[in-house]
């Protein structure tokens, strides 16, 4: 049974990769450029799934989903983390 879940997310190319350190030092750098290039001010509701897919194309092994995603959680991340440093 796992054999063929492997097989059918190897066929949908659907495999989880791990982030390394340098990987998540592309990702920053690379969407702050993209947004400062395309005057964006509000990430969420400026880029589009294509803006995303251009920026997945630069981190080997990753999807426009999987990049999204992965800003989401680092900017909740350095939100959160902020509010604890203010109290």
């Amino acid at each position: 049974m796992v054999s063929l879940r492997i097989e059918k997310m190897l066929k949908n190319k659907r495999v989880k990769k791990n982030w390394s350190e340098e990987d998540i030092k592309i990702l920053v750098w690379v969407v702050s450029k993209y947004a400062d290039f395309h005057s964006y001010t509000n990430l969420e509701k400026d880029m589009s799934g294509e803006d995303w897919q251009r920026i997945a194309q630069l981190i080997p092994g990753v999807s426009k989903h999987s990049c999204m995603f992965k800003w989401l959680s680092l900017k909740k991340i350095n939100l959160s983390s902020k509010n604890w440093a203010s109290e």
